[in-house]
């Protein structure tokens, strides 16, 4: 059986030790001898396999045969003691279990040679698993031979004693703490640490039993002390205990952490740390935590602080309340980050300083104004306390960004908590590193209530410069020009004298940005409306840095409205320039994909006919650009035959008979008109604004239109549309190129037979041949 099997091959290893524990499970006669069938590293690899599936069959037959494990000489006739047996291998497993103990215990009747205490290259040796599983017996026989009690885990540092207690094996430890005369010096942090306060008690014990010092101060390699352990894990009977003998409350660990840190930042930090009945209520994460949860926590918290104070005062130490961690941040800083204010307070009336900044400029009231917990009565609570101790707040301290509290208080949009500050003195016209003011960040965050409300409220006496320039020259209008939530700040700021006409670095007026914007309103109407109330004169034909006008940018935008309302109010077309390709890409490249050919195509005519019927004459150029624009955004396509699927769908012709386009004529009416019909009866607007039938928005995004259907409308009405344009400019395009030879009748009907596709082409090789000439 043996010899069919290819030790290299992982899988027949595994079939071979499935097959063999069936043949052992019912074996009868005399035993084999397994040295004879396999060398010791298949025994052992047999061995550990036993271990990983948790299976005695294969251990308890080995221990029948008598089999023992031989360790290799040396030339000097010595063991070699440079090993990894199964032992080592079994107590590397994640999870430590009554059964992996048992398992451990009859691995060491094969591996019973006390003398030979095999290390591995970690220093990992069976004396320390004896340790880990805590056998009494296998301990005391490696103390018959001489084994050395305070030999480390070179990897990790831990000793004999650090690996029992941490594994709540106390009649080991104490087996280990009768034959140590220096085990405390590093013994007390990993009971401390561990899952049993009970091991600690033990080492406590018998130190004081044998009068040996236990080092309270002793700091791990992360600067650790047991003090800090202890506090993590909330346990407030140890916490005395410690503090009572001598524990340094202001022991810093190496990032500069002191135990009262420790205790400000326990609420959240010390969540997986807890002891069961709280792992039972965070088994889902503190995502799921509900009020009474949070305030278990605090309480909890709340006494652990109660308790360490109490011990400090009655054994009269001096805490270093305001010292600084490696990041500059103070116990206060914690607890505030931490949102436990019952902690705040404390710390506040014991004298810690509300004014101290961490390595990022923030102070305690920055940590306030930007938390979601911290409601307005904190704020007063914290003003008043200082103001009961005459402690001075420094309510305009800007941090390493150049923001103040009230700042913070702006963009999370706590309208109390800005009062507050304000009637405290916090100064609005300070601005931060971006060079933004307090009435920068209003208009950013659609606080527009709140603007009149607090900004310009007489009551608070405030002083507000309206129209500072950020870093890019931006005034508070160009940024409520450019919110799309909202646009009563336009009209707060213009009628507090808001100057419209300033321009930013980029050259953009407040009216440049209106015409640019992503989605078209009446905001170009409301801002003319109430300029025009207040009798201010508007630039409606300044030029940005690029030279272009605020009609260039909503002709570029394709608003035909806004368009329109600019003409209304003097734009000057002897001055405007159409926009060039670039222009409409940076409006319509890959930004705003979600237009519609429809829409695209139905843009462009109408806002070319605003221009047109104001009385703009589109030069060549501004026609192949046109053209350009239909052949990228592909508003060329060529529609299928729509009109049959009229005819065999049932599902689409009652929706085209349901939708609207105007009144009297529905989508189905529409689809069968001819081209010369149809532009009798819409304009381009009505095709513009066609796409509320496309998907109903209002109703969850439901498509009205069958999806299959959808592309195949748009590009039936695109073609219809724009039909009646095309014809007529390769009418007299196509009159150019063959210089009037034919009757005019005869082009007519020339064109009035060509596909659309084929318009565009005259119309493009008449405006290439223009520009070459």
């Amino acid at each position: 059986m043996r010899e069919q099997v290819n030790w290299e091959i992982e899988t027949e290893r595994h079939d071979f030790y499935r097959q063999l524990c069936g043949l052992i499970s019912d074996w009868k006669g005399q035993l084999p001898d397994l040295r004879k069938i396999f060398g010791r590293e298949e025994i052992e690899w047999l061995l550990t396999k036993s271990v990983d599936v948790d299976s005695t069959e294969f251990i308890r037959f080995v221990i029948r045969t008598g089999y023992k494990d031989e360790p290799d000489l040396d030339d000097d006739g010595k063991p070699l003691l440079c090993r990894v047996t199964p032992l080592h291998n079994a107590v590397r497993r994640i999870l430590y279990t009554r059964r992996l103990r048992f398992l451990v215990r009859a691995l060491f009747i094969i591996y019973d040679r006390f003398d030979v205490n095999y290390t591995t290259e970690s220093g990992l040796t069976h004396f320390h698993v004896a340790c880990i599983t805590g056998l009494e017996h296998i301990v005391k026989n490696f103390f018959k031979f001489g084994q050395d009690n305070k030999c480390l885990v070179q990897k990790t540092g831990f000793s004999p004693l650090h690996l029992a207690l941490y594994n709540d094996h106390k009649k080991v430890a104490k087996m280990l703490l009768s034959r140590v005369n220096e085990a405390g010096s590093t013994s007390l942090h990993l009971p401390c640490r561990g899952p049993d306060d009970d091991s600690a008690n033990v080492l406590f014990e018998s130190s004081n039993k044998k009068n040996q010092l236990v080092h309270i101060n002793a700091q791990d390699k992360f600067g650790n002390t047991p003090l800090y352990w202890i506090l993590l894990k909330g346990n407030k009977k140890m916490v005395e205990w410690l503090l009572r003998r001598g524990a340094d409350p202001n022991l810093p660990d190496k990032n500069g952490k002191t135990p009262l840190h420790v205790i400000c930042e326990r609420y959240i930090e010390t969540w997986p740390m807890t002891d069961m009945r709280y792992e039972v209520m965070l088994s889902d994460f503190a995502d799921s935590l509900n009020s009474s949860t949070r305030a278990m926590l605090y309480i909890e918290n709340n006494d652990l602080m109660k308790l360490f104070l109490q011990i400090i005062d009655e054994m009269h130490l001096t805490l270093k309340w305001n010292a600084v961690d490696s990041g500059g941040e103070t116990p206060l800083y914690y607890a505030l980050k931490y949102e436990n204010t019952l902690i705040v307070e404390v710390l506040l009336r014991r004298g810690v300083d509300p004014n101290w900044a961490d390595k990022d400029g923030l102070t305690a009231l920055h940590l306030i104004c930007r938390s979601e917990y911290f409601s307005v009565h904190i704020v007063e609570k914290f003003f008043q306390i200082n103001d009961e101790i005459q402690q001075t707040v420094q309510v305009n301290a800007a941090d390493n960004k150049g923001e103040i509290p009230l700042h913070y208080a702006v963009i999370k949009g706590k309208k109390h908590i800005a009062e507050v500050l304000l009637k405290r003195g916090a100064d609005p016209t300070l601005v931060n590193a971006e060079g933004s003011s307090l009435l920068h960040f209003f208009c950013r965050r659609r606080y527009y209530a709140e603007l009149e409300e607090i900004l310009f409220n007489d009551d608070m006496q405030q002083t507000v410069q309206i129209d500072a320039k950020d870093k890019l020259g931006n005034t508070p209008l160009h940024l409520a020009a450019a919110n799309l939530e909202d646009t009563r700040a336009i009209e707060i700021l213009l009628r507090r004298g808001a100057n419209p006409n300033i321009a930013n670095a980029e050259g953009l007026t407040p009216l440049h940005i209106i015409c640019s914007r992503i989605f078209e309103d009446d905001l170009v109407e409301i801002f003319f409306k109430i300029t025009d109330d207040i009798q201010q004169v508007v630039q409606v034909d300044a030029r940005d840095k690029l030279g272009r006008t605020p009609l260039q940018c909503a002709v570029a935008s394709l608003w035909p409205n806004t368009v329109q309302v600019l003409l209304d109010h003097g734009a000057d077309l002897s001055i405007f320039v159409f926009p060039t390709m670039e222009h409409f890409d940076e409006k319509f490249g890959k930004k705003y994909t979600d237009w519609h050919i429809l829409k695209l195509a139905s843009g462009v005519l109408a806002v070319v006919e605003c221009l047109e019927n104001g009385g703009y004459d589109l030069t060549r150029s501004d026609i192949l650009t046109i053209i350009e624009f239909f052949i990228k955004y592909g508003l060329f396509e060529k529609s299928s035959d729509l009109e049959k699927s009229l005819y065999s769908d049932e599902e689409f012709t009652s929706t085209t008979k349901e939708i609207k386009i105007i009144p009297n004529l529905s989508l189905y009416d529409l689809i069968q008109l001819r081209p010369e019909e149809e532009e009798k009866l819409l304009t381009y607007m009505d095709y513009f604004e066609i796409e509320l039938w496309i998907q109903d928005r209002y109703a969850g995004g439901r498509d009205l239109i069958p999806k299959k259907y959808c592309d195949m409308c748009l590009a039936h009405l695109c073609e219809k549309m724009s039909r009646g344009y095309f014809q007529r400019l390769a009418l007299d395009r196509l009159q150019e190129l063959t210089r009037d030879r034919l009757p005019i009748l005869c082009y007519e009907e020339i064109i009035e037979k060509l596909k659309n596709e084929d318009l565009f082409r005259i119309c493009q090789a008449a405006e290439f041949l223009a520009k070459e000439k």
